[in-house]
């Protein structure tokens, strides 16, 4: 099977890290891929954070920890109520990806991720796409966090991934369901 297939179809949602700092180089490798990534009209409006302070991933987490325990959604409260509970699922190193408010922002940003995830798929990383930790930049916190991530004006993280070397064995995909594909003409 061609390598650019294998990346595609291996890539997994990776929630369980092993504590070993991802290479500067690696890091800059992936960046220089994601800077290729698709966006409408080639406006490429985002911004990355690569944060590898796992002081301010915490300070994040617990953010949200404490909103999802305030939510009344029990589902977000059980989540909130494990122990170690982290947004990052405690992955070294995690990108940030902000953007203004514009048409086409969500779904340029959306690519990037999936450039990110699948670069570091190819480098022999795990990844996860993540949007929970937004309630964290929407609270109080909100604004000093978006300075600790060095947002330029007007810019709102949308989604983040996660990085790092797998912890145990890599997750199986799951069954694709039938019936998704409608073939016209």
């Amino acid at each position: 099977m061609n390598y650019a297939f294998q990346i595609l179809m291996n890539r997994r949602s990776v929630r369980s890290f092993k504590p070993d700092p991802v290479p500067q180089s690696v890091l800059e490798r992936i960046m220089e891929t994601v800077a290729y990534a698709p966006s409408s009209r080639g406006r490429q409006p985002w911004h990355f954070s690569v944060v590898t302070d796992a002081l301010l991933l915490q300070q994040i987490s617990d953010v949200n920890r404490e909103i999802a325990l305030a939510s009344g959604d029990d589902a977000l409260k059980a989540n909130a109520e494990k122990p170690g509970f982290s947004n990052f699922y405690h992955a070294p190193a995690v990108i940030f990806i902000s953007a203004p408010e514009a048409k086409h922002a969500l779904a340029d940003c959306a690519n990037a991720a999936v450039y990110a995830s699948l670069a570091a798929t190819a480098l022999g990383l795990g990844s996860c796409y993540i949007a929970s930790f937004r309630p964290a930049f929407e609270s109080g916190q909100g604004e000093a966090l978006k300075a600790a991530l060095q947002l330029p004006e007007g810019h709102m993280p949308l989604y983040a991934v996660a990085l790092g070397y797998t912890l145990g064995q890599e997750p199986k995909a799951a069954p694709r369901e039938p019936g998704k594909v409608s073939w016209i003409g």
